[in-house]
């Protein structure tokens, strides 16, 4: 496979590339990415990647990503990022980014977000919780020095 890669693959599918792309995914949902690849996950996993990000996806749906990435999750998903971009999403699509953000996505579609940044829901921080949760852009924060 080539340096950037799209893999579509249902509960019983299972994918392997090379050493150092590496793309396992077992009727356990279980799935692990080198940089620069683009997965959906079918047919209740949703998961849609921007080129250079690290994703790893474990039977109970967990999702660890890093650095700026693009999220496109069905419902009943818990997404965990690392510790630069923490994203926890529950089943009931709750959304928390941490430290640096800080994303609380309700029911009602409520946003909030942390002194630090101004969490932006587009190409760095796109969110579509599900069809009945969406993730809205907030105003920006002005932070006073």
């Amino acid at each position: 496979m080539s340096s950037c890669h799209h893999v579509t693959a249902s509960q019983c599918h299972h994918v392997t590339t090379s050493p150092r792309h590496s793309i396992t995914m077992s009727r356990c949902h279980h799935v692990s990415m080198s940089p620069c690849y683009h997965v959906i996950m079918s047919p209740c996993h949703s998961v849609t990647m921007s080129p250079c990000y690290h994703v790893t996806m474990a039977p109970c749906h967990h999702v660890v990503m890093s650095l700026c990435h693009y999220i496109m999750m069905s419902s009943c998903h818990r997404i965990t990022s690392s510790p630069h971009h923490g994203v926890t999403m529950l089943p009931c699509h709750g959304v928390t980014m941490s430290p640096c953000h800080h994303v609380t996505v309700s029911p009602c579609h409520v946003v909030l977000t942390s002194p630090y940044h101004h969490v932006t829901m587009s190409w760095c921080h796109y969110v579509p919780v599900s069809p009945c949760h969406h993730a809205v852009p907030c105003p920006a924060l002005t932070v006073s020095a």
